[in-house]
């Protein structure tokens, strides 16, 4: 490898790693604070919360390959004499040390999550249910799984005694409240989140993830009314799947569950809301958030193309201090 691709790997990956500690230290100080004041806001969007959770590495992957990279191949004589420095060297190394962890969490969590479905495939039984087009399985165990599995190619799982607890329209119901889950890429979250899990004395972060969980419930639970689902019956199939026993070793997979076993506690919630939504006054529907999604990535881009000339030269001014 030569001098200058060296350095330049080693530039990106110690920049990479130095951001996302800033925004790692920065993100749970900032929400120490605002749980402090209470900030109960923060658990109405899901949304939210995951790019809250996810912004130490935004922050670091978007500094590197937006600016860093860049400037580096622009600006950097490619003859140059510079050769990375000890502190270069240590902080690409603990780069590297966290990506490593990072593919292995998602190669464990991906295989278990791809053999307990083909297992669950193997010795289930298909089942149809009118205006569902998503396979849906029934299993033997676990006996109280309500769950979907599965990112683009999504299938629901529900266990036998759960099957038999519910009636057709509760059925309906919690089939729904998955299929809400899928649209809203819930499985492809949940994966990002554990594979990029911090260590416990970032309480704060991890406070977000767990919230995460819960208001991604919530937004489920809407979504599937705003489907023509039934208050009542989602409630009914909430309380009766809860009394059931709790799945075991199905926690560890990249599933969304009707009863997310960690986060039983927040069903009582769920059933309140949904009893309020009975008496709730009838919304006008949410406009689709597609088209200001799409101005805000051209806004974006735009101000992104336009600082460039300016950003550029000086990333590699902050190139040129880190690398001496």
């Amino acid at each position: 490898m030569s001098l200058y691709l060296t350095l330049c790997v080693t530039v990106c990956l110690a920049t990479l790693f130095a951001m996302m500690l800033v925004g790692i230290l920065a993100g749970n100080l900032a929400l120490g604070l605002l749980r402090r004041f209470e900030a109960n806001w923060l658990l109405r969007s899901p949304s939210l919360l995951f790019c809250i959770r996810m912004s130490p590495l935004l922050m670091g992957v978007v500094t590197t390959f937006a600016f860093v990279l860049p400037s580096f191949l622009l600006l950097e004589p490619k003859q140059t004499p510079e050769t990375p420095e000890p502190h270069l060297w240590f902080l690409s190394g603990l780069a590297v040390m966290v990506l490593c962890a990072m593919a292995v969490r998602w190669i464990r969590l991906t295989d278990e999550t791809y053999r307990k479905s083909r297992e669950w495939l193997r010795t289930g039984c298909r089942i149809e249910i009118p205006t569902v087009s998503v396979p849906v399985y029934a299993i033997e165990t676990p006996e109280s799984l309500v769950a979907v599995i599965g990112i683009f190619c999504t299938r629901v799982f529900i266990g036998r005694r759960a099957l038999a607890a519910l009636t057709e329209d509760e059925l309906q119901a919690a089939v729904a409240h998955e299929l809400a889950h899928v649209r809203s890429l819930d499985n492809l979250k949940q994966l990002l989140l554990r594979i990029t899990r911090l260590p416990r004395c970032f309480a704060h972060l991890g406070w977000v993830e767990s919230a995460w969980s819960d208001s991604a419930e919530f937004a489920a639970d809407r979504d599937a009314l705003r489907q023509g689902g039934s208050p009542l019956d989602l409630a009914s199939a909430l309380v009766k799947v809860s009394r059931l026993k709790t799945c075991d070793g199905t926690s560890a997979l990249a599933a969304c569950h009707l009863i997310p076993a960690q986060h039983g506690s927040a069903v009582a919630l769920r059933v309140r809301h949904l009893h309020a939504m009975l008496t709730a006054v009838p919304q006008c529907p949410r406009p689709p958030l597609g088209g200001l999604s799409l101005l805000a990535g051209a806004a974006g881009s735009a101000a992104y193309l336009v600082a460039l000339p300016v950003a550029l030269p000086l990333t590699h001014r902050a190139i040129e201090w880190l690398v001496r």
